[in-house]
């Protein structure tokens, strides 16, 4: 009983590692005028961080690094963001296209509506150390938005900024400056 308790615990330590080991940090950030930055913080100094899928290469083509020093590469299928100069470092920051891209089998990063509003999809913002792997299920994903705008996150109405664990393959979240109404069912409707 107790070798299997040991098991036990291993392996649960093993999948609370694998839930924490993203070791990147996202920060989604709305200023005026419909510009979208990605901030990537890293818990340790890194020479790239890679991305969770790549059904083409739309990040090469799209995302703008602020900085002249990086720039986004394929290297055997996968896209990561580099120093031009390969040294290592624990942040970087892109300027985001916020406008629909068509990808093959998967979800657009950005699905504007009429009104100005925008579906964001983020899982293609979750990036890794090095490279992602399988055993990464979850990143720390913080957003912040203009006065008068709202982000619903997780079924949960916010403005300002929100942080939250983010998990699997990511999921939609809407931004805009619709109110969302809450209907009797606990629902949002925007």
């Amino acid at each position: 009983m107790k070798y299997f308790q040991f098991i036990l615990l291993i392996m649960l330590g093993v999948s609370v590692l694998a839930e924490e080991n993203s070791g990147v940090d996202i920060l989604i950030e709305k200023s005026e005028g419909n510009l979208w930055k990605l901030v990537y913080q890293m818990d340790r100094s890194t020479s790239r961080i890679g991305f969770v899928r790549n059904p083409d290469a739309s990040r090469i083509e799209r995302w703008k690094p602020l900085s002249l020093d990086f720039e986004m590469v394929s290297i055997d299928g996968d896209e990561y963001l580099v120093r031009k100069d390969r040294a290592s470092f624990e942040r970087a920051e892109i300027l985001l296209t916020p406008t629909y891209k068509h990808l093959k089998k998967d979800y657009a990063p950005f699905s504007p509506y009429s009104n100005g509003g925008n579906l964001i999809y983020t899982g293609r913002l979750f990036a890794c150390i090095e490279k992602c792997s399988d055993e990464i299920t979850s990143w720390k994903v913080s957003m912040k938005i203009p006065p008068g705008e709202y982000m619903v996150v997780g079924g949960q109405v916010y403005t300002g900024a929100t942080s939250w664990i983010d998990r699997d393959s990511g999921m939609n979240v809407y931004v805009g400056t619709q109110k969302p109404v809450e209907e009797r069912s606990s629902k949002f409707y925007t």
